[in-house]
């Protein structure tokens, strides 16, 4: 999940998160425009953090993912992944890529997640970092690691209730997809 003043590349440049709306479109990897489908916000005390420490914010600082990825210093929750290139490309959890230096938990007094869905599992471009914008469905939320499915339904209780029917049909075989990225 990011944090408020991350900047989502949409058709019209560079916006923070909290100012997209539902239906705006934003810039993805491999689909090119994509309009979201639903925004969700959750805030946290100091209060709450301390007593679910697993739901404090990471640091991420301006480069440490690659040259110029993110193009400035992000918050993000611990199982927000991105895309990381090494011997191979993969996707990877914000806490899994801590090094205590570029990458951190960061202290804070409070802290609110902002989480963007589109139809389909897509990877889009936050603070100039390719990330992942999760889509919740039966098959997505199965395959997902269980911190991070525990994760999301804590911060958005709503997604639980949310019906197949109302969630949009996925564009493509994620399990395809992610077979591309994973290790």
């Amino acid at each position: 999940m990011f944090t408020p003043g991350t900047l989502i590349t949409t058709e019209r440049g560079q916006s923070p998160i909290e100012d997209l709306r539902r239906g705006e479109k934003i810039v993805t990897r491999d689909h090119g425009l994509k309009r979201v489908a639903w925004i969700g916000r959750r805030d946290f005390s100091y209060h709450d953090l301390n007593a679910a420490e697993n739901l404090r914010p990471i640091l991420i600082k301006a480069g440490a993912l690659g040259a110029g990825r993110p193009e400035r210093d992000m918050l993000v929750s611990p199982t927000h992944r991105f895309i990381v290139r090494g011997n191979d490309t993969a996707l990877k959890s914000a806490l899994s890529l801590r090094d205590y230096r570029r990458i951190k938990p960061a202290p804070t007094l409070g802290v609110s997640y902002l989480h963007i869905m589109c139809n389909a599992h897509e990877v889009i471009l936050a603070n100039g970092a390719w990330s992942e914008c999760f889509h919740p469905d039966d098959a997505i939320m199965k395959e997902t690691a269980a911190p991070q499915r525990q994760e999301v339904l804590l911060l958005f209780p709503e997604v639980a209730t949310m019906g197949a029917a109302t969630r949009a049909k996925r564009a493509r075989d994620v399990r395809k997809d992610r077979s591309r990225f994973e290790t």
